[in-house]
């Protein structure tokens, strides 16, 4: 069996998809080159598993999808995943599911879990969580369709949150959810509550489960802070300009590249540039 030479993960908002307009149109030849050298190309991102499924179908992507910050990971069961699956051995068979067409592994604390603990922070500080919103009140805060914004509600492993508190109540913040075995990382319009689990560990779960025995090279793009994890764990990392911020860092990665255009622009550079040599 043939395994690429080359594994890609990448976020999506500001990443792949356009922060304003979330188009994608910019990457496409870059995204057909990954095709025509059959190089696994993984979502690794804050969306939910409901909202990658449309845009994987879009996109048409068939690979491993790695949702909501590391929490969980969506295998698809298909002909080009079973040609590189192998199964995850002594995995708890409670941290897997299976439906609509994909095998679920939890890496994370499940959100229901951890929900109700989020109430009792509320008396101490100033936040609005997506469990408070309404699918009309998200489409105002980002702009996406009124069906996208009920997708992104349709949360398993995170609650994302409007900070509205200063950036020192955000630090007490995070230590008390520390206290409760959970974490709060900030994205690039919502900060997200989940367990202490994050894109890199889900990176490094990924190729080490599913593609072991690949001695493929990592390429990981982002562009924000909650991608850092995630950049920091691949060979190459690649940091894609932003128009809303700086390049988040440090960048830890043995080999690291900041993107000459913004957004998808940049994403297809980097990309057609490293496969090119």
């Amino acid at each position: 069996m043939h395994l690429s030479a080359w594994l890609v993960f990448t976020d999506l908002d500001g990443t792949l998809l356009d922060h304003h307009s979330y188009s994608w149109d910019k990457a496409t030849p870059a995204i057909e080159l990954l095709r025509q050298r059959s190089i696994p190309w993984m979502f690794n991102t804050s969306k939910t598993f409901s909202e990658l499924q449309m845009i994987s179908l879009e996109m048409e992507n068939p690979w491993p999808m790695i949702v909501e910050n590391g929490g969980g990971i969506a295998v698809p069961d298909n002909d080009q995943c079973a040609k590189v699956f192998s199964g995850i051995p002594n995995y708890p068979a409670d941290m897997i599911q299976v439906r609509d067409g994909f095998r679920f592994y939890s890496l994370g604390y499940e959100r229901e879990r951890f929900l109700p603990l989020l109430a009792e922070l509320k008396r101490d500080f100033r936040f609005l969580s997506y469990s408070e919103m309404t699918a009309n009140k998200l489409v105002t805060l980002t702009g996406l369709s009124i069906d996208k914004a009920k997708q992104s509600l349709d949360r398993e492993y995170t609650e994302p949150c409007l900070w509205l508190d200063s950036d020192s109540a955000f630090m007490a913040f995070d230590e008390r959810l520390g206290q409760l075995g959970l974490q709060c990382v900030r994205g690039g319009r919502f900060a997200h509550i989940m367990g202490k689990v994050d894109k890199g560990t889900a990176l490094k779960w990924v190729v080490s489960q599913i593609f072991s025995g690949s001695q493929a090279q990592t390429i990981a793009l982002g562009d924000g802070e909650n991608d850092l994890s995630m950049l920091n764990a691949a060979d190459i990392a690649v940091v894609v300009r932003s128009p809303r911020h700086e390049p988040p860092g440090p960048c830890t990665a043995p080999r690291c590249i900041v993107s000459k255009d913004i957004g998808p622009a940049g994403w297809a550079g980097a990309i057609i540039a490293l496969l090119n040599g």
